[in-house]
């Protein structure tokens, strides 16, 4: 989830302020993803029952950071169907990786504790989800700034500020009021701004490896996908009241 919402958050601002598409096109770019993930997911804990966890989720893991380090690649012209390679394999890997994990959470707990398991697996996509848009959007931000700051030394400061806070400024009717100067500020801030997606996602390829390399070390065999059978309870019986 760190690698996944990181990359949803780079990616779409990629296919509106890079490749031009508006906020419904991009969406749509990204149908690839539901239809490939989708069904590898409902099959994965099938496939992760019978060869074990510890392999199924680090190919899982391995096949996403192949397909983010893919799209890390891409430049400002790339294709759209190398742009639909990379979403593929990363979608695939997803869905193979993502529900046996949750199996395998859900599993370890008996079935009276399976609320602190929904629980935990909870905070772990939020708290993923977070740390990744966070982090990624920082190195993100972080290149973008750096490379535009030659670009914009000759601007008024308050358009400077503008430009260097976000990508998006440059589709704005202020720089393009610009002219030429405007136009190759756009192109400027196009490259940084890939730049900085491809850091980001080299990043989130770079953890997903290292978590599969973990999870292969660490994580449970077969049998822990099993529910834990529930410890009995001795429960109180009232005694009869005299009539």
């Amino acid at each position: 989830f760190f690698a996944a919402f990181g990359f949803f958050f780079a990616i779409l601002q990629y296919l509106q302020y890079v490749t031009g598409r508006s906020p419904l096109d991009a969406a749509i770019a990204l149908l690839p993803m539901p239809l490939v993930m989708v069904p590898v997911a409902r099959n994965a804990p099938r496939v992760a029952s019978r060869v074990g966890f510890r392999r199924t989720a680090p190919v899982g893991l391995g096949v996403m950071a192949v397909g983010l380090f893919l799209m890390s690649r891409l430049t400002i012209d790339s294709p759209y169907w190398y742009f639909v390679i990379g979403l593929v394999l990363f979608s695939f890997g997803m869905g193979l990786a993502g529900t046996p994990a949750t199996t395998a959470l859900t599993g370890a707990l008996p079935a009276s504790k399976q609320g602190v398991a929904s629980a935990l697996n909870d905070v772990s996509r939020e708290l993923g989800s977070a740390l990744g848009i966070a982090i990624l959007g920082s190195v993100i931000n972080q290149h973008y700034r750096d490379a535009m700051a030659p670009a914009v030394a000759a601007l008024p400061p308050a358009i400077a500020d503008h430009v260097l806070s976000s990508i998006a400024f440059t589709t704005a009717p202020q720089a393009q009021q610009l002219g030429a100067a405007g136009q190759k500020l756009v192109a400027n801030a196009q490259v940084a701004f890939v730049g900085g997606v491809s850091g980001a996602l080299e990043v989130a390829a770079g953890l997903a490896l290292l978590t599969a390399v973990a999870v292969r070390m660490l994580a449970p065999g077969v049998a822990s996908a099993a529910i834990v059978a529930d410890e009995p309870v001795d429960v109180p019986v009232a005694a009869p009241t005299a009539g």
